[in-house]
């Protein structure tokens, strides 16, 4: 498209799509500390997805950023509450929470309410106020009784957990806050599991293990005789099929019973208000059982606080997004710009403080906070008016002069570059291949990993089972995240357990991460999907065709000479070795059996290209922002 506004044109189309919300909603689920567990040495499984498709639904309906915030914040005070506005509430029931044998529920609820106020105060505020938890903060003027006035605000929500009986000390349950959810995604899982089990149980019921015969009375006898009818002949001394049958009937019955009990109920974890506010304390030195003077729900006096008229969380969620406030404004600005240039103008995205980096572009980030919180707060709009900027269009090319210049691209002297998060990465990988599915919402996916991970590190209780076809090639934030047994490729991708709220990833440069590229299943499959999209796709029937077609595909370039030289010379190699070895053949073909492919596909050539197209995925140009 040669025309003057093309590039806008696809910035437009870029944004409306549903895409959009999928890709800005993995920022924000690192923020609210988003898992499918409960977390520590336990490691429960919940239901939280239903906050996550919320989130996903918010960014692509451009929901203001002011709103967005107060629902998730306190949509259950609204005064129009709905289910929607409850789920959101979920922000903050994202976090960890303990349910181990001995942990005392107290002190469970307070860790809770000290999680909310770090949270709350890194997101929105960019400031480290869980410094003054324990005492006055060293560098930033919050006193520890601004902590405890800010903690107030969460300090009223329902309990998580309780004693399953008080009579054991030890004994731990979880009751937290939830709510039924009106649709129900297994409803139809659970019927068809329901059912099998009973069709399972009236088998054993029936099932006899040996033989019967009819006993029939013909003569009179003096002698006492046993009433005609039918006898079992006893066979428990004697092994044949029937023990075999009985077993395997017991073993699928079991198999079944743990999975109806493995299916979810249909609900989420959500906020609650009690019906009497607890009283706040400020602690000497942070311990909960030592508390010293009482205090009132305020924020901190630095930021403009207050304690009239903010009695509740409701009240906290309105001025954190008024206009007399811009902090917030200017935190999240900066959040964008970390997100879309791989730094941000505050490169300690979660310490604006003393303590913190200066801005770079102080004066540039003041202005894009103006006209985002005139913009209406609106999301799309901040993302529009920065990727259009020339700034933002510069060449990533690094020359020996801007290297020179500007080393870290700190005053903006090139394009960002820089690796594509863990997400990102497979999800590139699998759009790559063309087995990327983009359907939207509902229970997280479980994608192949190694055998045996949720069994070694959390028992017999979840056993994973890999989700069926196209199902595991979903986004990755569907992916299932279990803390104490996180997706194993993410994490090599520097991914976290989200045990609390990661504002910004670090990004490594590991041999490992090569390693998984070529030999992790999901990697392994989107490699031999692209290979034969290669093979088919290609314009023209020749090496050279298909090598230009896999690099337009993975990194929209032409190869240089030098690449389809290096390339053509791999093929080739290949292909000698493959005809050399027939069973690598087979077992390559085996191992993808899963991927469709065209019947009339050549397999020695398949296997080759297999070999080509993982090459491609490999590449830094290929998991690289430029």
């Amino acid at each position: 498209d040669d025309r003057d506004d093309a590039y806008k044109n696809l910035v437009d189309e870029l944004l409306q799509s549903e895409e959009f919300g999928v890709r800005w909603a993995r920022m924000w689920l690192d923020l609210a500390r988003y898992a499918d567990s409960h977390g520590f040495q336990r490691d429960d499984l919940r239901n939280m997805w239903a906050y996550r498709d919320w989130v996903v639904d918010a960014l692509n309906d451009d929901m203001p950023f002011d709103q967005f915030t107060i629902t998730q914040i306190a949509g259950d005070l609204l005064p129009d509450a709905n289910e929607a506005t409850r789920i959101a509430t979920g922000f903050h029931r994202c976090a960890p929470t303990n349910v181990e044998a001995g942990t005392d529920p107290e002190e469970s609820r307070i860790n809770q309410v000290f999680d909310r106020v770090n949270t709350t105060a890194a997101v929105w505020l960019g400031v480290t106020l869980e410094c003054a938890q324990c005492h006055d903060h060293k560098y930033d003027p919050f006193s520890q009784e601004e902590y405890y006035r800010f903690a107030a605000y969460f300090n009223s929500t329902e309990a998580e957990v309780e004693r399953a009986n008080p009579k054991v000390p030890s004994s731990i349950k979880f009751i937290g806050p939830s709510m039924n959810l009106s649709h129900d995604p297994w409803e139809t899982e659970r019927k068809r599991v329901d059912q099998s089990l009973s069709d399972a149980r009236k088998d054993v019921k029936k099932f006899k293990g040996g033989k019967t015969e009819k006993d029939v009375i013909q003569d009179e006898s003096k002698q006492p005789t046993t009433c005609g009818g039918e006898t079992f002949v006893d066979q428990q001394d004697q092994r044949d099929d029937a023990d075999v049958r009985l077993k395997t009937m017991e073993k699928k019955v079991r198999q079944l019973q743990n999975k109806l009990a493995s299916i979810p109920e249909a609900k989420t974890l959500v906020m609650q208000e009690r019906a009497k506010p607890r009283e706040t304390f400020v602690f000497n030195r942070g311990d909960f059982t030592d508390p010293l003077r009482q205090v009132d729900a305020g924020t901190p006096s630095v930021l403009g606080g207050t304690t009239e008229g903010l009695a509740n969380r409701l009240m906290l969620a309105k001025w954190l997004v008024s206009q007399d406030n811009s902090l917030t404004a200017r935190v999240f600005v900066n959040r964008v710009w970390f997100e879309i240039f791989g730094q941000g103008i505050v490169t300690t995205l979660e310490d604006f403080g003393v303590k913190g980096e200066r801005p770079t572009h102080p004066e540039l980030l003041d202005s894009l906070a103006v006209e985002f919180m005139e913009d209406g707060w609106s999301l799309k709009k901040l993302v529009r008016r920065i990727v259009t900027s020339r700034t933002y269009r510069q060449s990533s090319t690094v020359t020996s002069k801007k290297r020179l210049q500007d080393i870290q691209n700190k005053w903006l002297a090139r394009g960002s570059r820089f690796r594509l998060d863990a997400e990102g990465i497979r999800d590139n990988a699998l759009a790559i291949a063309g087995l990327l599915s983009t359907a939207k919402g509902g229970p997280s996916i479980r994608p192949p990993q190694p055998n045996g991970l949720w069994t070694k590190l959390g028992g017999q209780k979840y056993i994973y089972e890999v989700s069926p076809g196209e199902q595991q090639y979903r986004r990755g934030i569907y992916v299932v995240l279990k803390r104490g047994s996180p997706y194993p490729s993410f994490m090599t991708f520097d991914a976290t357990e989200r045990m609390t709220c990661v504002t910004r990833r670090s990004r490594s440069n590991t041999p490992l991460q090569s390693l998984v590229l070529l030999n992790d299943p999901v990697y392994t499959e989107a490699a031999f999907a692209f290979g034969a999209r290669m093979l088919s796709e290609s314009p023209e029937d020749t090496d050279t065709s298909r090598i230009d077609y896999g690099f337009c595909i993975a990194v929209s370039r032409q190869p240089t000479a030098r690449e389809v030289n290096l390339l053509q010379k791999l093929l080739n190699s290949e292909r000698q070795a493959l005809v050399a070895n027939p069973k690598k053949v087979e077992v390559i073909m085996k191992d993808h059996s899963g991927v469709d492919i065209p019947e009339s596909m050549d397999s020695n050539e398949l296997a080759a290209w297999y070999v080509i197209a993982a090459t491609i995925l490999n590449l830094d140009e290929t998991i690289t922002k430029n």
